[in-house]
């Protein structure tokens, strides 16, 4: 099945056929999540290349035989399980399904976050708000709710989250702690993840967060917990008031994934709050992934596709951003970007910035 990562030119008969699989792909990844849970796409990843009869893999499954049929002709129907005379295998994006941790890690964000929030996407548009989110709670936004979501979505959520986060974190330090910086105003700790790496980091460096009370409350008790509490201090508050950022007199000011959970009014807004609130001399650092500055076009694609979650079930006015939007809000709110470092973790991007006229 093609994406739109592929050429975009094609035959009547092909532009039709890919308008028929588009059609049906909700089918598709509904059946790739039975095959997880029914055991069949372990069954057949433990058989390798030599793979599994249908009574075999019924078998080793639990698995009966309609249910074996019916998904198996769907898994071969879109290559990602072969049949070879009468034994099934996985296909090598099969493998690539069954195995690649970053695939997974989206998969489940999908299957256990995002899925049945979706249909309520129209919704969410038409009203600006993430109209899906009632799946899971009453919540104006997801953020109040994350430590309230059942189990296995708030499981998947964080793995989510985290993931590319932690790959992006050590690439990162050595880049933000140069030059005499040695305390950072973290605005949207979240868990307090990046907090602890700087305090990991160094001995001496001293962390403000910013957050909600309830991420708040969070960070206080994972510091709590690491014996960093003297280190790091916390301010609670919702960002989108009126008040003011607390002058915190940190060296450096820190964004990560933070901004993409906001619309471009609220995002210059934001900026323009931390401008207020820094000193002149201080960097400001944003890491997200953007739009544009990815790799491979597979990134962008999933970008664009996943920036729907923020619609549906987390705020219902954010998305992922395109870098050449993303640097107008900056400069609409008086900053400019000093330097850029790309290739941080899987898809994050670090934009070093100052306020415009500081170099």
């Amino acid at each position: 099945m093609k994406t739109a990562v592929s050429s975009r030119r094609h035959s009547a008969l092909e532009a039709l056929n890919e308008a028929h699989l588009l059609a049906i792909s909700p089918f598709v990844f509904q059946a790739m999540v039975a095959m997880t849970d029914l055991g069949l796409f372990k069954a057949l990843d433990d058989a390798g290349e030599a793979g599994l009869t249908l009574e075999a893999l019924q078998s080793a499954s639990g698995c009966d035989e309609y249910t074996a049929r019916s998904l198996l002709e769907v898994a071969v129907r879109f290559d990602v399980v072969q049949k070879r005379d009468a034994n099934y295998s996985l296909t090598d994006m099969g493998i690539f399904f069954v195995n690649d941790l970053h695939v997974g890690i989206n998969f489940r964000f999908t299957r256990d976050v995002c899925y049945e929030g979706l249909s309520h996407l129209t919704t969410s548009f038409k009203e600006s708000r993430p109209a899906g989110l009632k799946v899971f709670g009453e919540w104006p936004t997801i953020y109040p709710g994350i430590q309230k979501l059942p189990p296995v979505a708030k499981k998947s959520w964080f793995e989510f989250d985290h993931h590319y986060s932690d790959e992006a974190y050590p690439k990162a330090l050595p880049l933000v702690f140069k030059d005499g910086i040695d305390s950072i105003t973290d605005v949207g700790g979240n868990t307090g993840k990046w907090a602890k790496c700087c305090c990991d980091w160094c001995d001496d460096i001293r962390v403000a967060v910013v957050d909600l009370p309830e991420q708040c409350e969070t960070v206080d008790k994972v510091m709590a917990e690491a014996g960093l509490s003297n280190r790091v201090t916390t301010y609670p508050m919702n960002v989108l008031s009126d008040l003011p950022f607390p002058k915190t007199e940190t060296k450096a000011w820190w964004m990560s994934q933070f901004l993409d959970c906001f619309s471009p009014v609220q995002i210059v807004a934001i900026l323009k709050k931390a401008h207020a609130a820094m000193a002149d001399d201080a960097k400001l650092f944003i890491l997200e992934p953007f739009i544009g500055r990815q790799p491979f076009p597979v990134a962008d694609a999933c970008l664009a596709a996943m920036s729907l979650y923020f619609t549906a079930l987390a705020n219902g006015t954010s998305r992922f951003y395109p870098y050449d939007e993303f640097v107008i809000y900056l400069e609409a709110a008086g900053f400019e970007i000093e330097r850029i470092h790309d290739g941080l973790g899987m898809e994050h991007t670090l934009l070093v910035c100052r306020k415009k006229g500081y170099a």
